[in-house]
């Protein structure tokens, strides 16, 4: 049987979307998959329907960052509540403090003469 327990989509770090992670699934012969994107459950409901709709089998699952005595961790948490509004909150406050970050971060790169050509449009101020 094959089986992949650790992947990452575009709600987290990772280049592929959901749906492009099951079509290489059923490519690839998967009996199952776990997308176990960094600090959210947001894209659980899609991994839900998507399991339905390419008939491969997953696990709620995410990846979770923690810190211990000053040293960063990663915690695989699977079979998760992906309904659990605690987690929903989290991953919402989360993603808005990114994007707030994000968005600092860009301005300071204008303010210093960077720029993205390929991306202007997309991240310019109203």
């Amino acid at each position: 049987m094959n089986f992949d327990f650790h992947l990452h989509s575009t709600f987290s770090d990772g280049s592929s979307t959901m749906e492009d992670i099951f079509i290489k699934g059923k490519e690839l012969n998967l009996n199952a998959i776990s997308i176990t994107d960094h600090d959210t459950t947001l894209g659980l409901n899609l991994e839900k329907q998507l399991s339905k709709k390419y008939d491969i089998p997953c696990i709620p699952a995410a990846e979770f960052t923690a810190v211990e005595k000053g040293v960063k961790l990663h915690v695989l948490g699977y079979h998760i509540d992906k309904d659990s509004k605690e987690l929903y909150n989290y991953s919402s406050n989360l993603l808005n403090y990114f994007d707030e970050r994000s968005k600092k971060q860009i301005k300071i790169l204008r303010a210093n003469g960077i720029r993205s050509e390929e991306h202007t449009s997309e991240l310019q101020s109203p």
